[in-house]
Order: C-alpha cells, then structure tokens, then sequence
C-alpha cells in the first residue's frame, strides 16, 4: 500500500529505472505537495526540446502509474520555472535519496518561498483548535470558549476553515447569516459585528 512514507523512496526507484533517460532533464525538483502529491518542475529550457520532453514524459507517466493518487496526472504533473538556477538556490530542499540532480520541495503549494514566512506577530493572542479526525467536538470547544472570551469582555474573531463543513455557524450565528459552504467568520467587542 502507498502512504506519504513511500512516495520519496517509490520516486528514486522509478528514476532508477529511468537512468537512461534522466541526464537529459536535470536537475529537477520534485515538489511534494501538502497532500503528499508530487509533480515535477524543471528549467523551462527543456519545455521545446523533444528529446527531454520525451524522456520526460516516459517519467510522468510511470509516475502517475505507480503513485496513483499520490501523483498528479502525467499531463499535469509537470511545472516550467522560468529562473530554475534563482528556485534550486533559494528553496529549502533535500536530495532525494541516491539520486544526483534530483532535489525534493516539500509543500510548495503557492509561488511563495515556505522557508521564510516571516514571523507571526506576537502582539495579538491566537488560539488554534486542530484535529485531522472530525466529530471530536472540536467546533464546540471553540464556540465556547470564544463566547467565553467574549462575555469576559475581549475582542474576538472566530475562522472556521474547514471548507467543506463549518461547523461554527450553527453554534454563533443566527440560521438567516450561516454560509451555506465556505469560511465562516464571526468577530464580537468591533464597533460593527461581522
């Protein structure tokens, strides 16, 4: 069975397998993205050479077969980085194992660099209520505990980012103002309630 755990090494077989083809397209990156999905993102120097697009798309495609969901779609699984010498310097990376010219990016979900997210500010209190798993009152807790704060006279704004079911809304808001999806927010002590 894949799992997060196996993808990395799953990687450096099939790359293994590929040695014939891989001197022509490196180095390269292999972004591992938050959902432990990978894709590939080269130097756009290769996007209109034939003999690298070739060995790369025989790559991709063996990629996706054996990762399955853990990859991304042979014709999707390929990124073009226009300044690739500025990205392999300036991204936190690691060698993907036995493997020369083949570095892994863990999370890179934005253009953003994830290494230097400056530092959150110390100023303001947060409060996070994580779980992977649902159902374990996770929603409830934070709706008590910012009514709490609220009634004790602080200023609070409440996120709900669970996407797909904010659970928040049946507890603060009134059934005319709950999302029917999205981000549901909610803020108390503002001169106008949000």
């Amino acid at each position: 069975m894949m799992t997060f755990d196996t993808i990395l090494p799953k990687m450096a077989e099939i790359f293994r397998q590929h040695q014939a083809d891989f001197p022509c397209v490196r180095p390269l990156l292999v972004n591992r993205d938050m959902n432990g999905r990978v894709r590939l993102i080269m130097d756009e120097k290769w996007e209109h050479d034939d003999r690298a697009m070739a060995a790369i798309d025989k790559i991709t495609r063996k990629i996706e077969g054996v990762l399955g969901p853990h990859a991304y779609p042979a014709k999707d699984a390929l990124l073009f980085e226009s300044n690739f010498e500025e990205v392999l310097a300036s991204e936190a990376k690691f060698s993907l194992e036995g493997i020369e010219g083949a570095y892994v990016v863990d999370r890179l979900a934005t253009e953003g660099n994830w290494s230097s997210i400056s530092p959150p500010n110390t100023t303001t209190p947060r409060i996070v209520f994580f779980s992977i798993k649902g159902g374990v009152g996770r929603s409830t807790a934070l709706a008590a505990t910012a009514w709490a704060l609220a009634e004790s006279g602080k200023r609070v704004l409440v996120l709900d980012l669970d996407l797909e079911s904010p659970g928040l809304s049946s507890s603060l808001l009134p059934e005319d103002r709950r999302p029917t999806h999205g981000i549901a927010v909610r803020g108390w002590g503002w001169a106008e309630q949000t």
